[in-house]
């Protein structure tokens, strides 16, 4: 199990970016695309890459309306939703789980031996998700003779917040992938999550497709975890609302997950694979073929001038003075 200074790692951080639409550096995703790729890493995608598997049909403006040619996405379901909402210039296209993409880091749990990795529920810049800490690291202090070893992995938000002194206090391990703008975000995950023989939550989440991408069982204890924001209207635009958090899929994949299990079932693979497209992960080749598609539609659809025009935008944005 990787460990590190969290407290470190979780501190404030600006997005270095030099891509065309810089949230593709969320979580270091698009130079992850890029090495796997065989791309060079000043190559600007002219894609949006969602940063994320979305449960609830929740559709982040920044992202349609980023106005590149090509819409990443994980599963064909996800796309279809998508589309419908695209200009007809752009495609949504599915790409599986970012994590299929990642390469393998340190980890690897030793053989033999049983580690508990969990994923609490996690907060973001502008949602604060709470649950009961307290209980959550009580109910891990009891599954310790059943396990060699236990962690909690705890978002950069969190930590932040000091969540994990409620963990750190009953002398549970608490380990962090990183700020979300931290290029290494994913690479220290999969090893989190390499390091991890089961993987326990309390919140639907990517966590758990992840985990199933990589082959570990998840089950879930459960648990009340409450979402708030500033106002409604912040909770519908990150799709964090009632309506959203009553979702059918949702419920479906707490379901799926309730009993405790040690292998993953057959409808567990099967319904994950599904939602977050594991039939649709692109070789190397494939990857690089779609990224020149979008290259070649990007420069048909923005004229040399208004490429220029764009990149002088860009420019003046990042000097802090308005543009026209």
């Amino acid at each position: 199990m990787p460990t590190s200074d969290i407290e470190a790692l979780a501190r404030e951080r600006p997005l270095a970016s030099s891509e065309l639409h810089p949230s593709n550096d969320f979580y270091g995703h698009a130079g992850l695309l890029k090495r796997y790729a065989g791309l060079g890493q000043s190559t600007k995608l002219k894609v949006s890459i969602e940063h994320g598997i979305n449960f609830v049909d929740h559709l982040w403006d920044v992202d349609t309306l980023a106005g590149m040619p090509v819409f990443l996405c994980a599963g064909r379901e996800r796309a279809r939703l998508v589309q419908a909402s695209l200009p007809d210039w752009c495609r949504a296209v599915a790409i599986g789980p970012l994590m299929r993409y990642t390469p393998s880091g340190d980890g690897g749990h030793p053989s033999g031996a049983r580690t508990l990795v969990a994923f609490p529920g996690h907060s973001t810049h502008h949602l604060e998700t709470d649950y009961d800490a307290a209980a959550f690291a009580d109910r891990l202090v009891a599954e310790q003779g059943t396990y060699d070893q236990i962690a909690v992995c705890l978002y950069w938000r969190d930590i932040q917040r000091g969540v994990q002194r409620a963990y750190q206090d009953r002398g549970i391990e608490c380990v962090t992938a990183g700020h979300m703008y931290d290029p290494r975000f994913m690479i220290r995950l999969r090893a989190i999550l390499e390091g991890a023989s089961e993987v326990v939550t309390n919140e639907v989440g990517t966590h758990i497709v992840y985990a199933v991408a990589l082959d570990r069982p998840v089950w879930m204890f459960e648990q009340e975890v409450s979402v708030s924001a500033d106002s409604e209207d912040v909770l519908r635009r990150d799709g964090a609302d009632a309506a959203a958090l009553a979702h059918r899929r949702l419920q479906e994949v707490r379901a799926l997950f309730a009993e405790r299990r040690s292998e993953l079932s057959g409808a567990q693979r099967e319904a994950i694979a599904e939602l977050a497209g594991f039939a649709d992960v692109r070789s190397p080749g494939q990857l690089a073929e779609l990224f020149a598609e979008a290259e070649a539609a990007y420069r048909r659809r923005y004229p040399v001038a208004t490429r220029a025009s764009r990149r002088a935008r860009r420019l003046l944005a990042r000097a802090g003075r308005p543009s026209r």
